[in-house]
C-alpha cells in the first residue's frame, strides 16, 4: 500500500485533471458579457395588421466573456426578445448547464441546428426566432411569427419555425440524457445591463452558446508532468526493491 501511494495520488490527480476538459466543468460562477457585434436584422410585415409587424436582429450575436478562465470571443444567441440591447453595453451573467431543464435543451437542439456546418441564413433565422418564440408564447399566439420578407432578404416562415419547436420537444422526451445537452451553455443575467457611460439599459438578455473549455494545453501540461512524476517515483521504488 505504502509503495504505490505517492503513485496513486499522482495519478488522481492527473484523472482530474482530465475531468476539467470536460466543457461542464469550464463553467465560472460569473461571467462578463460585453455586446460586440449584432447578425442580420430579420423582421416581418403583417399589412392586415401592422402593430403586429416586428422584427429583430437574429444570431450571431457577438459578445466578449470574461471570468476565471479569462477572455474569449463568443458567438451567441438570443433567448430573450422583449429585452433590447447596445452596442458597448456589458452585465454580469451565471453559465449555467442546459441539462435538467427541458427548455434549456430544447433551445439547445434549436440552436444545434443554426450552428451546424453548412447551415443557411434561412435556417439561422428560424431557429433564431423558434428560440424567442419557446421562452415567449405570446410571440406565436401574437402571430409575431408571421412569413415575410426582412432587410436581408430572408423571410421568417411560421412553419418551419413552429415544426423546429416541434422537433425539439420530441428530441427531449426522446432523449433525456443526450449529450448534446453538455456542448452548449446558457448565460442568465444576474445584474442590469450597463452602457459604457455608465447608464442603466435595463434588463439584459439572456442568451445560449457554445460551452466553453479551459485552456487544454495547460491541463494537458499539468497532467503530463504529474504522470512523469509518478513514473520516476515508480522507477526509483522498483530499484530500491530490488537493491534489498
Amino acid at each position: 500500500m505504502k509503495k504505490f501511494g505517492v503513485c496513486t495520488i499522482l495519478s488522481i490527480g492527473v484523472f482530474c485533471a482530465l475531468l476539467l476538459l470536460a466543457p461542464i466543468n469550464a463553467l465560472a460562477d460569473s461571467v462578463t458579457l460585453t455586446v460586440k457585434s449584432f447578425g442580420p436584422w430579420s423582421g416581418s410585415y403583417n399589412s392586415v395588421a401592422p402593430a403586429q409587424s416586428l422584427g429583430g436582429n437574429v444570431y450571431p450575436y457577438g459578445f466578449t466573456v470574461s471570468g476565471t478562465l479569462g477572455t474569449v470571443n463568443a458567438n451567441l444567441m438570443c433567448l430573450s426578445y422583449e429585452n433590447d440591447i447596445e452596442i458597448g453595453e456589458h452585465w454580469t451573467a451565471t453559465p449555467t448547464a442546459v441539462a435538467g431543464n427541458a427548455s434549456y435543451e430544447e433551445a439547445a437542439y434549436i440552436f444545434s441546428l443554426a450552428v451546424a456546418p453548412g447551415a443557411s441564413l434561412q435556417t439561422v433565422v428560424d431557429a433564431q426566432w423558434a428560440d424567442w418564440a419557446l421562452f415567449d408564447t405570446a410571440l406565436t399566439q401574437a402571430a409575431l411569427l408571421n412569413d415575410g420578407t426582412g432587410t436581408n432578404g430572408t423571410s421568417i416562415d411560421l412553419t418551419d419555425t413552429e415544426n423546429m419547436l416541434t422537433a425539439a420537444s420530441n428530441y427531449v422526451t426522446a432523449n433525456p440524457n443526450s449529450t448534446l445537452y453538455s456542448e452548449y451553455v446558457i448565460y442568465v443575467p444576474s445584474s442590469d445591463g450597463y452602457l459604457p457611460d455608465g447608464k442603466d439599459d435595463g434588463v439584459p438578455q439572456t442568451l445560449i452558446g457554445i460551452a466553453p473549455a479551459p485552456e487544454s494545453s495547460s491541463l494537458i501540461l499539468l497532467a503530463s508532468g504529474m504522470l512523469g512524476l509518478a513514473a520516476l517515483f515508480y522507477g526509483r521504488k522498483r530499484k530500491g526493491v530490488k537493491g534489498v
